[in-house]
């Protein structure tokens, strides 16, 4: 129990009809009873006192200033005795009206009677370090308080439930009864109950690696449901990538005009589909240019390619404007070798598949005849290895088709093989589990597919062990921690 006592709102600024502060820590209660009078405003029933209210017991009344005596604002108290409070410790949450200055008097009331404010997730880290719930559900925690579409708060909700939890514990279960069996083999080789085989070692490390591996596979879907699928649109200018932004959210986003280089930074734009947050930048039109502005808008192009989840290359009518690698010069930007004509050259799509980026053709302007040979010309020299989309920003159809593609490549990003039923968003429980797998891996390929020594075994089962604890916060990391609970809100 920490003794320091803690105040904020949990929740958020602004007008509303209520605002519920939170006060934490040993001696709630007591300093409650400083500032809260049972009974309308005006009243002075000083006989009863919140220390003697049962845990989970409201009260009405108000506030005052002890400072100043002077009246705060009407409330409903409600008293938790701990540990059955969200933080583990004595807690007190005082309901008050919802605007500015009864917020503010109500916090400024608290800390004259002799609490301090709360900082980022100190009470989720209060209730972390008391037990109440795991490093990963409160990564889970963090998570749905930022959900954006029904995905995320799904995923969220199944690690705070602890699901996610429970499959740690079930790999940590089994690399402790494994661990435990070859400490016994080491001490007492004399006894043939405690002999380890190469079979049962393989049988072992095998469904470990398989429980990993079933983690780490849904890693990749699990960060997009978190953090939305991100969609970088690439093409020449006037191939129509803020008109296609514009008729995916329905809206003018974008401005859209004839002359070519009208886009000149990233604009950023999210929609939602099937519960996935997609998440656009339509960028700068890609031709050589003397123009400082639109080469350094051409440059943010590529930096979002390169940050992206998918691109989607635009093509739409031959233009005499666009690059050619052909004739670059020597002096010329690095950006001016990822494309030749109104293509991405190899090498731009080398460096893309090496960092596990998705490009897709989006063939523009299909309600015009003329470009409608491209289309045909496109799917010959890319079909077989890239996704190639007709599209006509009036053929709402098409453009369902190209959500609907982004969404397909979402769900192929998983192992259908495997029973992904819990995903795992964290990439620092992604890296841990990786690292896990490695060791286990690396073991494997030593002893040659036979039993290594077992003192050899015993350690590498150890350091699984301490790299687990680190993801699940049974060994604590003080980085980690601070980190993890500084994505909360101050009330939180």
């Amino acid at each position: 129990m920490n003794d320091e006592l803690i105040c904020a709102f949990a929740t958020a600024p602004g007008t509303a009809a209520l605002a519920v502060l939170r006060i934490s820590g040993q001696g709630a209660a007591q300093l409650a009873d400083k500032i809260f009078r049972f009974g309308p405003i005006g009243s002075n029933n000083s006989t009863r006192k919140v220390v003697a209210l049962n845990g989970y017991q409201a009260a009405y009344g108000h506030v005052i200033d002890p400072l100043t005596q002077e009246t705060v604002d009407e409330v409903v108290l409600l008293r938790y005795k701990e540990p059955h409070s969200y933080t583990g410790e004595e807690m007190v949450e005082i309901s008050c009206h919802g605007n500015s200055v009864s917020r503010t008097r109500l916090l400024e009331a608290c800390q004259h009677a002799g609490c301090r404010l709360a900082t980022k997730g100190e009470f989720s880290k209060r209730a972390f370090l008391n037990g109440k719930f795991t490093l990963t559900e409160a990564e889970g925690l963090a998570d749905l308080l930022q959900a954006e579409e029904k995905q995320a708060q799904k995923l969220a909700l199944q690690q705070l439930s602890g699901a996610l939890g429970r499959q740690y514990s079930k790999i940590n279960s089994d690399l402790l009864d494994f661990e435990a069996k070859c400490q016994m083999a080491i001490e007492f080789p004399e006894y043939p109950e405690y002999d380890i085989s190469a079979a049962e070692y393989k049988r072992r490390t095998g469904e470990l690696r398989r429980q990993l591996q079933v983690l780490l596979a849904g890693y990749n879907q699990g960060k997009i449901i978190k953090e939305g699928l991100k969609i970088a649109i690439l093409g020449a200018p006037n191939a129509g990538k803020s008109s296609l932004l514009n008729a995916i959210l329905d809206e003018d986003k974008a401005i859209v005009t004839d002359i070519a280089g009208t886009t000149r930074d990233v604009l950023e734009a999210e929609t939602s589909y099937k519960g996935i947050l997609y998440q656009f930048k339509d960028t700068a039109g890609i031709r050589k240019s003397s123009d400082k502005v639109e080469k350094e808008g051409i440059k943010r192009s590529f930096k979002s390619a390169f940050e992206a989840d998918v691109v989607l290359w635009l093509v739409g009518e031959p233009t005499d404007t666009a690059l050619s690698v052909d004739n670059a010069s020597t002096s010329a930007p690095e950006w001016e070798t990822y494309v030749q004509g109104n293509l991405p050259a190899t090498k731009l799509l080398q460096e893309l598949q090496a960092k596990g980026i998705k490009l897709f053709f989006v063939v523009t302007k299909q309600d015009l005849s003329v470009c409608k040979p491209l289309l045909r010309e496109i799917k010959q020299q890319y079909a077989v290895n890239y996704p190639v989309l007709p599209c006509s920003v009036y053929n709402r159809t098409e453009i369902m088709q190209i959500l609907t593609s982004l969404y397909d490549y979402y769900l192929s990003l998983g192992d259908q093989s495997l029973q992904q039923n819990v995903k795992v968003s964290s990439l620092r429980q992604y890296q841990g589990l990786g690292e896990i797998d490695a060791i286990l891996q690396k073991l494997d390929e030593a002893a040659g597919g036979s039993l290594p020594p077992l003192d050899i075994l015993d350690q590498m089962l150890q350091a699984c062990l301490e790299k687990l604890a680190l993801i699940t916060g049974q060994k604590p990391d003080e980085a980690v921690i601070e980190t993890i609970f500084s994505r909360f809100c101050v009330g939180k």
